[in-house]
């Protein structure tokens, strides 16, 4: 589902098939597109248990017996008596269900308020925090912007505007090589300029180890976690992010990469400019709107296409999820608004879901929106989120 007319056509099927006057055609597109996706069976029958209660409101609202006048519809349904009024009616109210099932959220603010049990959570977003390892392992928390003004040999380290900054006031001069870690936990984010003027967005539960000032021929970082990286542009000395097994290569672009220990495959992907994405056996370029998928499990790699918002709309202040499995949300999640998650059902964790929420949405809406699908529920017990 990728547009509202794809909404309206699907809406229309279904209040044919209760109107009873499906074409043939329609029924086996209807049919198709139920066994696509569990998620789509799973909306289409909430939206056959609520939709009495919808046309219900709408057209008998000021009948005491609800139930008696929902008879004498379902009567009519058997005469096949059903005006193409009353279809357009029914598929209206479809479309307005469908649209709240479906949970692709966009800017618009939530105004309901929860009564379930996790309403009153104390799970908040995550926030601007890390930690700064200097070459003589003394740690500098950053979450505070009063974070001390540091010099080593002519490099001037300061925060500014919730970002640090490493300021080279003496350039082209050789100087010993010192390494800093910047490390993010979860719940967490920052960023960081480097002495080149690269600018490197951490995201939760990340590390980047780097050269306070880089050598004469290349520039050489190393990740772990989630970084998407502005590279200044320097023909003379390639910018390389290192991990386990594969190499980025580039000489001044944009791009994302997901690396994290826990998950198998490593994901690089390119807004601006070209990259070189290189392991032991094999290498590939990527072009604007592409993403390398390196498998640790048999070092392959592959070449896509994707929507780019899906794997760096984080950066821009937004979580954007589309037909993703439940654990892998709440997995993400989980990053950004530190939690833990239990499933009381194996099965919970593969349901697909779509989602699309600004990074400081309150914890409790965001819940809401994943129980809009009747699929799941959710509990919240101490620092963990319990899947029902």
């Amino acid at each position: 589902m990728d547009t509202i007319k794809e909404y309206v056509k699907i809406s229309t099927w279904i209040a044919r098939e209760i109107a009873g006057t499906i074409q043939q055609e329609e029924k086996e597109k209807l049919e198709q597109w139920l066994g696509a996706e569990e998620e789509n069976l799973c909306i289409y029958e909430n939206i056959r248990k609520r939709l009495s209660e919808e046309q219900e409101k709408r057209s008998y609202q000021k009948t005491e017996n609800i139930r008696a006048d929902w008879n004498k519809v379902q009567s009519r349904l058997k005469k096949k008596t059903i005006t193409y009024r009353q279809i357009l009616q029914w598929a209206a109210i479809i479309i307005v269900v469908f649209s709240t099932l479906l949970i692709w959220k966009q800017q618009e603010e939530i105004t309901d308020t929860s009564s379930t049990t996790h309403t009153h959570s104390k799970i908040y977003a995550g926030k601007v925090l890390a930690t700064l390892t200097l070459d003589n392992g003394e740690e500098i928390k950053l979450q505070d912007s009063n974070s001390p003004e540091i010099h080593q040999e002519g490099i001037k380290i300061y925060q500014s505007d919730n970002q640090l900054v490493y300021e080279d006031s003496v350039k082209n001069e050789k100087k010993e090589e010192r390494f800093h870690v910047i490390s993010v936990p979860r719940g967490g984010e920052y960023c960081l300029k480097l002495s080149d003027g690269t600018i490197v967005y951490l995201n939760a539960e990340s590390k980047l180890s780097y050269p306070v000032t880089f050598s004469e021929t290349e520039r050489k970082v190393h990740l772990v976690g989630e970084a998407f990286f502005d590279v200044q542009k320097d023909t003379t000395k390639p910018f390389i992010v290192d991990m386990d097994s594969l190499q980025i290569r580039v000489l001044g672009t944009e791009f994302g990469v997901r690396a994290y220990t826990d998950e198998e495959c490593v994901k690089t992907t390119l807004k601006q400019g070209s990259v070189k994405v290189e392991t032991n056996s094999n290498n590939l370029i990527l072009s604007p709107g592409t993403q390398a998928i390196f498998k640790k499990s048999d070092h392959s790699l592959e070449r896509q296409e994707v929507n780019i918002n899906l794997f760096i709309g984080w950066k821009d202040g937004r979580l954007i999820f589309k037909h993703c499995p439940l654990e892998e949300v709440l997995r993400d999640l989980g990053r950004w608004y530190n939690f833990n998650v239990t499933f009381e059902r194996e099965e919970l964790r593969s349901l697909p879901f779509s989602l699309n929420i600004e990074k400081h949405e309150d914890f409790s809406e965001v819940l809401d929106l994943l129980e809009e699908t009747e699929c799941v529920t959710f509990e919240i017990t101490d620092n963990t989120v319990i899947v029902k």
